[in-house]
């Protein structure tokens, strides 16, 4: 009877362990170290929740960065609005492209505070959110780290099923 009260007793302790573990790190293993996102289950509110830099040279450090905007139109209005928010800023599109029904990508350029920037921009769409992932260099340094920062933003991928972070 002893015995199989110290097997339950184990049993809980292992499954309370996990039940307060964590959430999966994000892994930076070039890098060398891992850290738990800081998740937020805001449903009404635009923020940047992730940003990302290589190292920096000529005062610039090439980064990524990603937002969590809430929007209620459609792919085709948000891309409209973009462009013209774009245009706005004096950026010059490159290139745009939809790979799916619901993304698209921007590749645009123009400067900043009197700096020749080139950026590349991944928005996709979910109910009443859109997920935007936006790379930044400087025209210089764009031949060198693009490769990387291209990668980097076509990887954005939002969770198929609908969790605590989705709209209803």
């Amino acid at each position: 009877m002893r015995k199989n009260a110290m097997i339950v007793l184990l049993c809980i302790s292992g499954v309370l362990c996990l039940a307060a573990a964590p959430a999966a790190l994000l892994r930076f293993t070039g890098n060398g170290f891992s850290i738990a996102p800081l998740e937020d289950t805001t449903k009404d509110a635009t923020y940047q929740v992730l940003s990302m830099s290589l190292p920096p040279s000529g005062g610039f450090a090439p980064n990524v960065s990603v937002q969590i905007q809430v929007y209620a139109g459609s792919l085709d209005d948000y891309a409209a609005l973009s462009k013209q928010q774009l245009e706005q800023m004096k950026m010059k599109m490159l290139k745009e492209s939809k790979p799916d029904k619901s993304s698209v990508l921007w590749e645009y350029s123009g400067e900043i505070q009197q700096r020749p920037l080139h950026f590349y921009a991944k928005a996709v769409m979910k109910p009443g959110r859109v997920y935007l992932a936006t790379a930044a260099a400087t025209e210089e340094q764009w031949k060198a780290a693009s490769a990387k920062l291209i990668a980097c933003v076509e990887s954005l991928t939002p969770n198929k099923a609908a969790g605590a972070n989705e709209p209803k």
